[in-house]
């Protein structure tokens, strides 16, 4: 996950063709092969909140991490997907979106 994290240009890049009579290159960035549980546009939006969370020493449990683990660790997480109120220690259940 460090070089995930730290690496700005990890972006899968695919040559398509290139235009003899203008020199034209065309190219294809395939962000959504990033990661196999975080795609591109995901990545994007949580990138500087996991690299603030790991600095703080915080382990971070996306929505995606808990449904692969399969069960709910009771740690109140924000985004469990299991509806956990860690309050009442009771499961609520999620809204479908």
């Amino acid at each position: 996950m460090k070089n995930f994290l730290e690496n700005n240009s990890a972006s899968i890049n695919q040559f398509l063709f290139k235009d003899e009579k203008t020199g034209v290159e065309l190219w294809l960035k395939r962000e959504d092969l990033l990661h196999p549980f975080v795609s591109g546009n995901k990545f994007r939006k949580l990138k500087y909140n996991l690299i603030e969370a790991k600095e703080k020493g915080y382990r971070c449990f996306t929505e995606q991490y808990h449904l692969k683990r399969g069960y709910c660790c009771k740690s109140g997480c924000r985004h469990c997907p299991y509806g956990y109120d860690k309050a009442t220690d009771t499961f609520k259940k999620k809204k479908d979106n």
